[in-house]
């Protein structure tokens, strides 16, 4: 997080003690120098020539020596400079933002991102109070986190918003760190990383999640309401069904408890249905009569028609002529006797089918009576 500080600050370090180290060398250059000129004069007038030599040789070669240590020491220096330069472009032009703060909260140092970030020039911040920068909105956060950062002495986190002159909203991440300088003071180490575009994307997501559960609670209220309805129609059609049964069953007792034959056909003479007093006029089960022609029952001779002539039931018993009039037929039993009928005929459309309904009563009594009569 502050390895950007941490090497910058050490290659300071090293470039004073090299600095340290050169102004040492010459001054030992110095003494030593200092020390042989201390011994030259009458001392060295009585010194052989063979010890002037060697006296030569030993300052030649520390000669050398030194030379030697200080193209080391200026190459070193050139290399911490390079060095330095090279991480102070890298502090500068780093996408985060460094700045190092007093326990105030006083801006010491800042990088070119944070100096972006915070809408001032880098020269400017220097000596201000980083919480001169931050929204009024934020500012109580903002004072927890330093307080909390000099207390618990472990990293910090805080999201706040920056004051720009424009009035544009930028939000920061800022991620703090104290660094001890000695044993009575210490600095603040702060990264800022924009997060507007984040801050932004999860503002959008968070309208669109509201606006995707008023949705959703919509629907569920719909649909609610809809299964109300549906569970309100599912009662009235049992409730219909239940009385359609009641009715269809009240009026099966009627039909078969009728003393007069009832016989339903369509318009091709087919049988239909037939009630339990046709089975005791005709001796026909409804089993045997159930899809067979009407003609079974009462022969088309009487209808005054034949079936090459006439192909709908409403053509073969004239029906124009006899729909809701009773008239006198010839029917035939089962077991092929004829029984007298009065018959009366109606007509009804059932799902766009039209069909008719006979009614048909034994009058074999009320015939003996009349010939008894004559």
């Amino acid at each position: 997080m502050f390895n950007s500080f941490d090497r910058n600050t050490d290659y300071e370090i090293l470039q004073t003690d090299a600095e340290h180290l050169l102004v040492q060398y010459r001054e030992n250059l110095r003494k030593r120098a200092e020390t042989m000129l201390s011994k030259s004069g009458t001392d060295i007038t009585r010194m052989s020539s063979q010890d002037i030599q060697k006296l030569l040789f030993e300052f030649q070669v520390h000669q050398i020596e030194l030379e030697l240590q200080n193209e080391e020491l200026s190459r070193t220096h050139q290399e911490l400079l390079a060095s330095r330069d090279l991480y102070a472009n890298l502090y500068n032009l780093s996408p985060v933002g460094y700045l190092t703060l007093n326990k105030d909260g006083v801006i010491l140092q800042a990088n070119l991102t944070a100096a972006r970030l915070l809408d001032h020039p880098k020269e400017k911040l220097i000596n201000r109070k980083l919480a001169q920068y931050i929204d009024p909105a934020d500012q109580d956060p903002y004072y927890l986190f330093l307080r909390s950062l000099m207390t618990e002495q472990n990293n910090q986190t805080l999201d706040v918003r920056l004051k720009h002159s424009n009035d544009d909203v930028v939000y920061v991440e800022c991620q703090g760190k104290i660094n001890d300088i000695n044993d009575n003071d210490s600095e603040i180490w702060l990264t800022l990383n924009n997060i507007t575009e984040r801050k932004r994307a999860e503002a959008t997501i968070a309208n669109l999640n509201k606006k995707l559960a008023q949705k959703v609670l919509k629907q569920d209220c719909d649909l609610s309401q809809s299964n109300q309805n549906l569970t309100k129609l599912v009662e009235d059609l049992r409730h219909s069904k239940q009385q359609i049964l009641e009715r269809e069953a009240k009026l099966n007792s009627i039909f078969n408890a009728s003393i007069e034959g009832i016989i339903t056909c369509d318009m091709s003479c087919k049988i239909i249905s037939v009630n339990a007093a046709v089975e005791t006029i005709f001796g026909y089960t409804e089993k045997e009569l159930i899809g067979r022609r009407i003609n079974k029952l009462m022969p088309l001779s009487q209808n005054k028609c034949s079936h090459r002539e006439r192909k709908s039931y409403k053509q073969e018993a004239d029906m124009p002529k006899v729909l809701g009039r009773i008239r006198e037929v010839e029917g035939m039993r089962k077991d092929g006797s004829a029984v007298p009928l009065d018959i009366s005929i109606a007509e009804f459309t059932l799902d766009g089918q039209d069909y008719f309904t006979s009614i048909v009563r034994d009058v074999s009594l009320r015939k003996m009576q009349e010939r008894q009569q004559k």
